[in-house]
């Protein structure tokens, strides 16, 4: 049967229904998609029109009589590449002026299925996601560029390309360019001006760095961490090159203008930072040390936030670096950096934990 907008599901149902029902979670997910199809707004209503169409499809498929409205992540996650790959060959689709993959505004199709798909990949059984990865990435990666002015559609290739990577095994990690593709974007997207996308970025990699790789049992030495190192370490060269004022090479992502985010790009790396840095391996002592090296003259007292979850410290932004001002609160469990005799104690306190806060100024 083929679907509205011009997508096909045929994949049978009859095995798959059998043994695989939707996860709870999943489904709840999908309901409230499902509830905004007589929204108003455009980027409400048409995931929600395309989920019910997928739907229709889908039941047709099953044995005659069957009553059932649960269908696994695999059926959603078949029938969604599939309306994928046919919207970015422009088999569907009715305005003539523009290409569908460029057309990522509300109410599009493509944006559409992304947002689906976010949902759908992180439940799918990960050896199905792995089977289609190469069709999917050459699908979503080409995406990138044109959703830059649509923060939705970015954060849903974000949310796709995260759960792939989290499910791909070392061997695939190492081999596959379009996996190591994904995880360039998911860095430079730590620099978007943009809260929701960068904050979303910077999960993205704590969650992959400090996910442990099958068969391993516990986080550290992912395959993808020097890259990461590497990325840290050449945007802050960069930005003490620059005098903290951003650098001459804009973050390929950034989408706003260098003067509205002067001294902000430091705080940014430092934010994401904070997330992974205690898998940043065995040589954590040097590497530290060559980061505080990188800051030495930089004098924004803005990088003591980035470093001080509960507030900024007052020591002389003149004399100071970035890392050496890095303390935390009694509250937080866990010291990352608790094994790094390089690091000065803080100056208000003899340990390396800053005092607690006046109950009037503590952080919500």
């Amino acid at each position: 049967m083929v679907l509205h907008y011009g997508c096909s599901a045929t994949t049978p149902l009859t095995h798959t229904m059998a043994s695989l029902d939707t996860p709870e979670a999943l489904e709840v997910s999908l309901a409230n998609v499902r509830r905004l199809s007589g929204s108003n707004l455009a980027h409400q209503s048409k995931p929600a029109q395309l989920l019910i169409a997928i739907e229709s499809s889908l039941q047709s498929t099953l044995p005659s009589g069957s009553t059932s409205t649960a269908y696994p992540p695999t059926a959603y996650f078949v029938a969604l590449l599939q309306c994928l790959e046919k919207a970015i060959n422009d088999e569907v689709g009715n305005d003539d002026d523009i290409a569908e993959t460029e057309n990522m505004g509300q109410g599009a199709l493509i944006p559409a299925t992304l947002y689906l798909l976010a949902i759908i990949v992180p439940e799918t059984p990960a050896q199905v996601a792995l089977s289609k990865l190469s069709p999917l990435l050459e699908s979503i990666l080409p995406l990138f560029d044109t959703a830059l002015e649509h923060p939705p559609a970015l954060r849903s290739l974000l949310q796709i390309t995260t759960a792939l990577i989290l499910f791909a095994p070392p061997n695939i990690l190492n081999n596959s360019p379009l996996l190591k593709k994904s995880w360039n974007y998911c860095l430079e997207l730590n620099l978007d001006p943009r809260p929701k996308v960068r904050h979303l970025a910077q999960e993205g990699v704590r969650k992959v760095l400090t996910t442990p790789v099958p068969p391993k049992v516990t986080a550290g030495n992912h395959p993808y961490l020097a890259r990461a190192r590497e990325w840290v370490t050449s945007h802050l060269e960069e930005e003490t090159k620059a005098g903290g004022a951003g650098s001459k090479k804009k973050a390929r992502f950034a989408g706003a203008d260098d003067n509205d985010d002067e001294g902000k790009k430091v705080i940014w790396i430092v934010q994401g930072l904070r997330g992974w840095v205690a898998v940043w391996g065995d040589d954590v002592s040097d590497g530290w040390l060559q980061l505080q090296t990188m800051t030495d003259d930089s004098n924004s007292r803005h990088y003591a936030r980035a470093c001080c979850p509960c507030h900024p410290c007052p020591i002389s932004p003149h004399r100071s670096t970035l890392f050496s001002r890095t303390c935390f609160h009694p509250r937080q469990r866990t010291n990352p950096l608790r094994n790094l005799p390089s690091l000065p104690t803080c100056p208000r306190s003899s340990t390396r934990s800053c005092p607690p806060l006046p109950t009037s100024n503590r952080p919500i």
